[in-house]
């Protein structure tokens, strides 16, 4: 068993995933100052063309607190004292254009939308917004906090960086004299308070931006970009302490660690060109109006980076945390099925079918012949009546796949996938029952299939219902499991067999290479209670987008790195250590733990393979590695 040495528990506490906040900030410091509330914006922007159709579907309304229940604090920084802090265009009017949104849109009460723009956003007065926040969140509230100014960097202190460098928001006050402390917001102590908040229950909702890289402009963009600083103590910030458990929040970024968050003109539909607003703002919004009522975070930040894309910026929109399957502001409740983006190719196949893509492919264990359930953009995937139809895969790649539907239609230009069944690349996991038939809905899918006989079997199973099940996996000891938690069983099994056989693909290999270092130089077999560092080298002349995923010899798979929604690289030829806690379960003498290292060109988020938590799968395309290891710990 593996744990990282610095996370969050999960609901499976034998593999806890490192939680890499977007930005984190404890709660401490005075109470805000009175601030009005959002006025509207100077020019109501023209809906996009798809805002003004009529959703199809008579979805229920998801559950959002009482007016009374809905708190947010929305910054917006334009002006920086600071010499060294170039002031911006748009920050307080992306601010009060995203409260307008709030309380027109979504019946945030005025007089509950804490504004803090320019001198009112200083260091203290988004410390004590924060700090307010934290005391209206509740099992029955809804809580946003909104950031729009300059992010910054600075050297990473806690050692849970890839690149080295911390984040951080930057309010009006801050400054770069090395002779004092600096007021950044850092990304540590911001993502502590945010768990804080959201470990009180019903919704949090985090949103930034802002940008964390180098300076830079093009024509009349505008970066928000701060000059780093060189950090040293805490800024008086002392009370960072996780919460006890997993809080569940949403966290949306305007850009990765290192892309810029632009601002420029506004262009509208009839091509009038607009005033200056960030483009993830605005875009957001935009797709915030738009979406239907089923329609999910994840959802709507696959609008936003389809305008983004049309308004060709490079700056890719970051999801996280555990709510990104939920509705916009909504508090928090069970999530739909796992989904996948598609989008239609624009080609045909010789049938007239029509030609979709998704970003999965060889690398997540599918196959051809591989079926998904096609929903439209914007329909709640818990409700089948409003699928399209059904998707075969026709081609898979090792990062991708195209599919035609062959049942209903016609296919939407931008939709929705959920897998209903898994042709695997890889071998299926071979059960043996007894030499009874298994059931067709484990063997429907095509991820496992009867075992000839007990010899060739991968997993058997002994007992009937309605008595428990002996579970006996390719690993670990025999699991008693009741009848009703039997077929979930050996779904993980499946799941946790076919990531074990992924091979890399027949693509050029990049030189990388994943060992483990024991911390406190120990020899011997790894004890429990050790700490030990996963350390990737990369000799590869590009950056990489790292994935750790690991398999416990109970049958279940998780994504150690990074936090869902994360796509922070790896600089060309660097090295990266992360840090686990090594454990073995009570009443056995040793575990085992496979750890699987995958790298790609290009952003990825593998949390498709995890038996856990499973959201949102892409992999672009791109070349791909995939590296490994394996550590048997001793008690």
């Amino acid at each position: 068993m593996i744990r990282p040495s610095l996370g969050v528990p999960t609901p499976y506490p034998r593999l806890t995933a490192l939680c890499i906040a977007a930005l984190s900030l404890c709660a401490c410091g005075p109470t805000p100052p009175t601030v009005r509330p959002p006025d509207e914006p100077a020019e109501r922007p023209d809906p996009p063309p798809d805002a003004r159709q009529a959703t199809p579907f008579a979805v229920p309304a998801p559950p959002l607190a009482r007016p009374e229940h809905r708190f947010a604090v929305v910054v917006g920084v334009d002006r920086y004292p600071d010499p060294q802090l170039n002031d911006l265009k748009s920050a307080v009017a992306d601010a009060r254009l995203f409260g307008a949104t709030l309380r027109d849109h979504f019946g945030f009460p005025p007089d509950q939308i804490r504004l803090l723009t320019d001198e009112a956003a200083t260091h203290a007065g988004i410390v004590g917004a924060l700090r307010w926040l934290e005391t209206q969140a509740g099992p029955d509230r809804s809580v946003v906090f909104y950031f729009a100014g300059h992010g910054s960097r600075t050297r990473d202190q806690s050692g849970d960086e890839p690149d080295q460098y911390d984040e951080t928001l930057v309010p009006f006050d801050a400054h770069r004299d090395p002779s004092r402390p600096p007021l950044d917001l850092v990304d540590d102590t911001f993502g502590a308070l945010v768990r804080r908040i959201a470990a009180k229950g019903g919704g949090t909702t985090i949103i930034l931006d802002a940008c964390h890289s180098g300076t830079g402009t093009k024509g009349d963009d505008i970066a928000r970009t701060a000059v780093p600083f060189e950090a040293f103590g805490d800024a008086g910030l002392p009370d960072a302490k996780d919460p006890e458990g997993s809080p569940r929040y949403v966290s949306l970024a305007g850009a990765a660690d290192d892309q810029q968050a632009v601002e420029r003109p506004v262009r509208y539909p009839d091509g009038r060109v607009g005033p200056y607003h960030g483009l993830f703002t605005w875009h957001l919004v935009q797709a915030l109006k738009a979406a239907g009522p089923g329609e999910t975070w994840a959802q709507v930040v696959q609008r936003v980076g389809a305008g983004m894309r049309t308004a060709k910026v490079h700056q890719t929109p970051q999801l996280e945390g555990q709510g990104g399957e939920q509705r916009p502001f909504a508090l928090m409740e069970p999530p739909p099925p796992a989904s996948v983006a598609c989008d239609l190719t624009g080609a045909a196949r010789p049938d007239g079918q029509a030609v979709l893509r998704l970003p999965v492919g060889k690398a997540h264990g599918l196959g051809v012949g591989s079926e998904f359930v096609l929903f439209p953009l914007g329909a709640d995937l818990r409700d089948p009546a409003q699928a399209v139809g059904t998707l075969r895969l026709k081609r898979v790649e090792p990062q991708g796949s195209e599919g035609a539907l062959f049942e209903g239609g016609p296919a939407p230009a931008h939709g929705r996938a959920v897998l209903t069944k898994r042709v695997p690349v890889s071998a299926p996991l071979k059960v043996w029952w007894g030499g009874q038939p298994l059931p067709s809905a484990w063997t429907g899918g095509g991820a496992v299939r009867a075992a000839a006989t007990a010899a060739e079997a991968d997993a058997t199973l002994t007992g009937t219902p309605p008595g428990p099940i002996t579970v006996r996996g390719p690993l670990g000891p025999p699991q008693s499991v009741a009848p009703d938690d039997l077929a979930q069983r050996v779904e993980d099994w499946a799941s946790w067999h076919i990531t074990r056989g992924l091979q890399a693909p027949a693509t050029p290999s990049l030189p990388l290479a994943l060992t483990v270092e024991r911390v406190e130089g120990a020899a011997g077999p790894i004890r429990d209670g050790e700490r030990v560092d996963l350390v990737v080298r990369s000799d590869a002349g590009r950056r990489l987008f790292l994935h750790l995923i690991a398999l416990d010899d109970e049958g279940q798979v998780a994504v150690l790195y990074p936090d869902k929604g994360m796509h922070p690289a790896l600089k060309p030829f660097a090295t990266w250590r992360f840090p686990v806690r090594v454990g073995v379960p009570e009443g056995r003498p040793t575990s085992w733990t496979g750890i699987r290292l995958f790298a790609t060109t290009e952003p990825a988020d593998l949390h498709f393979l995890a038996t856990s938590g499973r959201g949102e799968w892409t992999l672009p395309p791109g070349e791909l590695v995939i590296d490994g290891l394996e550590l048997t710990a001793e008690r």
